[in-house]
């Protein structure tokens, strides 16, 4: 239930402003590398503006879903560590809750 009410809240409408940008922004721009030296670039490509957005987008998404993928398996190690030491020591206790947000 919570995964639809997040697609339908967040990835819909992201989904609906990237369309709008495609279709408005369809003008070529032209990509020089490297930009400033002098009269002739090394290297110069034109692609749609648009495009360049999207792969901006890309990026940040994965970069955004890698960091929260670390978080995740940088508990898991946690947890895993404080259950290697609890089976040593041979103590009987629970480990600590670390549910909260």
């Amino acid at each position: 239930m919570l995964k639809r009410l997040l697609t339908l809240f967040v990835v819909v409408p992201i989904g609906i402003i990237l369309i709008v940008l495609a279709v408005t922004n369809r003008q070529p721009v032209r990509i020089d590398v490297p930009p400033y030296v002098g009269d002739a670039p090394f290297f110069s490509f034109s692609v749609p503006l648009f495009a360049l957005v999207f792969l901006a987008v890309l990026v940040l998404s994965a970069g955004f879903s890698l960091a929260l993928a670390q978080e995740e398996l940088s508990r898991l190690t946690e947890r895993m560590d404080f259950t290697e030491k609890l089976l040593m020591s041979g103590d009987e206790e629970a480990p600590p809750a670390k549910d909260s947000p």
